[in-house]
């Protein structure tokens, strides 16, 4: 009882660091963050999920791709997120590739993107089924894409949080194959903490990890400048 009394204390706490956060980003972005609120109406009509946080998703995910100075994008479970990657890549010149499970999902996230963002351009999402493996106790799973060309900017949002289904505890093992090409400088997760822990290992010689700040909105007090949704891995030297 008392461990659920401090949770909840933090949460209201820093619920105003979050909301110093949104206010930061909404005014960074406010071309992005009306093309939000009108994608997120017919996002949620298809069946998107709504999170509280949700507008901070997409808006930070805008401030990490020009930190980053992204130039070839792909994204492995689209969503809402798909907003920000394709704002980003029509506006900065770059090259965004979304990547979905769910051939319906695919289609309806391109129409989104398609109406909700101005001449937009460089962006595509395709649909790639999802291939599941069990290796060592770990469930991995990946979609079949085989990429192209070196990609310098990944980000995970899959395998798609199925209800009815434990896909939020499988690991997701798309970097493998770019083992070839050369690792993404930068890889973003989005929440999937078993995906994280698995990459930390993975990736512990050649790049850096930033939890989720979000993860600890139940544990510890948060500033708003340090307040990051995803967690994120650099490339050491890049």
């Amino acid at each position: 009882m008392m461990k659920r009394y401090i949770g909840s204390a933090f949460r209201r706490i820093n619920q105003i660091a979050i909301n110093q956060k949104r206010k930061t980003l909404n005014e960074n972005y406010p071309e992005l963050q009306k093309a939000f609120f009108e994608y997120m109406s017919s996002f949620h009509e298809d069946g998107g999920f709504q999170y509280s946080v949700q507008d901070i998703k997409v808006l930070q995910l805008m401030d990490i791709l020009v930190e980053k100075k992204a130039k070839n994008i792909v994204e492995y479970g689209t969503g809402s997120t798909s907003l920000a990657c394709a704002y980003y890549a029509t506006h900065h010149d770059a090259n965004y590739l979304g990547l979905d499970e769910s051939n319906k999902w695919a289609t309806l996230n391109y129409q989104r993107v398609e109406e909700f963002i101005p001449d937009v351009a460089n962006s595509h999402i395709l649909y790639s089924p999802r291939i599941d493996n069990y290796s060592e106790d770990i469930y991995f799973t990946h979609l079949e894409y085989q990429p192209q060309k070196h990609v310098d900017f990944m980000l995970i949002d899959g395998p798609s949080f199925d209800l009815n289904e434990d896909h939020k505890f499988k690991v997701n093992d798309d970097l493998i194959k770019y083992l070839e090409k050369g690792l993404p400088e930068t890889i973003v997760v989005d929440n999937r903490k078993t995906t994280v822990k698995w990459l930390k290992t993975f990736l512990k010689d050649t790049h850096t990890c930033r939890e989720s700040a979000y993860w600890q909105v139940k544990k510890k007090i948060l500033k708003a400048d340090s307040f990051n949704y995803y967690s994120i891995f650099e490339k050491i030297n890049s």
